[in-house]
């Protein structure tokens, strides 16, 4: 789903590609939907537990920051997009419970970048003018759209160099 999108792939994709049978995948995910939704909950989970380890383990949000924005690029260099990226260009074909896992995705992006933001202007590790809500909404659609702009020019190099460009607006003078 992250390389072709839901509508790109078959319960016959996945059963070769898991290397079962179409009806044991039948017999887990009675629907496509079902299957979907079982992916995305998944990677919903994967990917929140590198921010929860980043809050924790990370105390300066530049770094935070840095590390989630490098995540992209990670993505990328594996030939993979973000996977609620994908299905939000689907988000009209997608089963209620689908468009709203990958509503609620993007809802936590923003929430815990809001939190990490904050963070930075109380430490003073960061700066910028403005609501901290509106800023993680910009971050978060700069990367998911820098990321698929990288993966049609077939380079890391435009979205290494938009992900330096973030950091050097946030980033506190002496710091």
């Amino acid at each position: 789903m992250r390389q072709s999108g839901y509508n790109g792939i078959s319960y016959r994709h996945v059963a070769d590609e898991v290397g079962i049978s179409k009806a044991t995948l039948h017999h887990y995910f009675p629907t496509k939907a079902d299957l979907g939704l079982a992916v995305i909950e998944r990677f919903r989970s994967e990917i929140l537990k590198i921010m929860c380890d980043l809050h924790e383990k990370e105390h300066n949000p530049l770094t935070k920051l840095s590390k989630y924005l490098g995540v992209y690029t990670l993505s990328l260099s594996e030939n993979k997009l973000c996977l609620c990226g994908m299905l939000a260009a689907e988000h009209a074909t997608l089963s209620e419970q689908m468009q709203t896992a990958v509503t609620d995705f993007f809802g936590n992006h923003i929430d815990w970048l809001e939190i990490v933001l904050r963070e930075g202007l109380m430490s003073g590790r960061l700066q910028f003018e403005g609501n901290p809500r509106r800023h993680a909404k910009m971050i978060l659609a700069t990367m998911q759209g820098g990321l698929l702009v990288a993966k049609a020019q077939g380079s890391t190099e435009n979205l290494e160099s938009l992900t330096e460009h973030l950091l050097s607006m946030y980033r506190a003078p002496h710091r």
